[in-house]
């Protein structure tokens, strides 16, 4: 019964998920934005209230989920295509879904799947860094009268953050200052990539791209072994050969 109730708790959650951004996809007024919003609060308010009452909910899958829901309405409101927006709809759902099975897991299995769970969220805090990253560039588009370093500083800091969350699933030790130098590096590679003349989806693709990699790096850096450069160097070359290719393509696409 305890595994029936999960499962389902955790499928209904991605339904949900889909089903509210579909709702903005064919109904795309103020009205069913306010509707969706106060139900998804009334969602996550059972889930807290409720639910963790039962299972004990990981407070760590919940931030994570909710940030997810975030990146991804963000993402889902600056899409122009409709093929885009049924994609992201699925996807956020199939992502929900996810975390809400892992919120809700016992703590003795979460341990046994532990490397599964700590891949499973770099994927979606990448996939995090993306969405935003992406959303701000959109937004400095459809907003001009807004500077675009107000974006800029917005999307460098949450990629910062988003660093030092997943440097906190592999290290113990202080990272505050790598962060920090993250920041800085986005903020002024952020400005590099909004003078390019690309769409803010491959604009957000080139800057989550550099960030994943120096993210990468560093994490490296601090983890026990450190840098197998000579690993890497086949790692880094063939990233910087792709990178060419895709600014190749995309300026001629």
């Amino acid at each position: 019964m305890y595994r029936i109730i999960k499962n389902s708790a955790a499928v209904l959650m991605g339904v949900w998920a889909s089903a509210s951004l579909l709702a903005l996809h064919f109904f795309p007024n103020r009205w069913i934005l306010l509707f969706v919003l106060v139900l998804w609060a009334c969602v996550l308010s059972v889930w807290h209230f409720f639910l963790d009452r039962i299972f004990q909910i990981h407070q760590k899958q919940m931030a994570i989920m909710i940030i997810t829901i975030v990146s991804s309405f963000l993402l889902f409101s600056v899409a122009e295509e409709a093929w885009l927006r049924l994609f992201l709809a699925i996807l956020s759902g199939f992502f929900i879904g996810t975390l809400s099975f892992l919120a809700i897991e016992r703590e003795e299995e979460l341990a046994v799947m532990e490397k599964s769970v700590r891949r499973i969220h770099m994927m979606l805090w990448v996939w995090n860094a993306y969405a935003i990253a992406a959303s701000l560039l959109g937004f400095s588009l459809f907003y001009r009268e807004i500077p675009f370093w107000v974006f800029q500083i917005a999307g460098a800091a949450v990629l910062g953050a988003i660093a030092w969350h997943v440097w906190r699933m592999y290290v113990q030790g202080n990272v505050w200052l790598w962060m920090v130098l993250v920041t800085l590096s986005m903020l002024e590679w952020m400005w590099v990539v909004h003078l390019l003349p690309f769409g803010y989806l491959v604009s957000g693709l080139l800057v989550t791209w550099i960030w994943y990699i120096a993210q990468l790096m560093i994490r490296f850096h601090l983890t026990a072994p450190g840098i197998l450069w000579r690993k890497q160097a086949v790692f880094l070359a063939g990233n910087g050969a792709l990178f060419a290719g895709v600014l190749f393509a995309a300026r001629w696409a």
